[in-house]
């Protein structure tokens, strides 16, 4: 079963729809003619075999310094033929959360405040009120 790629023109022309062969999915490329002449402003692809923490920047010529999507496999663009468009992938930045310890006295918290269980593990409260008294802390900084 072939993957799907479709684009949707500006002067209404609808999906063009066109499945890929088994052959097409074991080369290192697959060229999908598009007319240079309609500027085309929406792409809608599945991308099947994209790994998990990446995801599609652009689908162009690449520059040296890009990371590409080459046959389910990533790679650096200096590995691959450059004179082909490419599915362009960055990867997925982790996110950074940065707690701190608000008070020195233990109490009954509140739903979500946070505190460190007796293995030192970073909590959250989920019911009404904490069952004991722990020390406060608050998320300060997500990026």
């Amino acid at each position: 079963m072939g993957n799907k790629f479709e684009t949707d023109s500006p002067e209404g022309r609808g999906h063009i729809r066109r499945e890929l062969s088994a052959e097409e999915m074991n080369t290192d490329f697959v060229s999908i003619p598009m007319s240079n002449k309609l500027p085309m402003n929406k792409f809608e692809i599945e991308i099947p075999g994209l790994p998990e923490r990446w995801k599609p920047v652009a689908y162009r010529l690449p520059k040296d310094t890009d990371t590409v999507l080459c046959c389910g496999v990533v790679r650096e663009a200096r590995e691959i033929n450059p004179n082909y468009e490419w599915l362009i992938v960055e990867k997925i930045k982790p996110k950074r959360v940065t707690f701190e310890q608000i008070s020195n006295t233990p109490r009954i918290l509140e739903m979500g405040e946070y505190f460190r269980d007796e293995d030192g593990c970073l909590r959250n409260v989920v019911t009404e009120k904490s069952f004991n008294k722990y020390l406060p802390w608050k998320l300060v900084e997500e990026e």
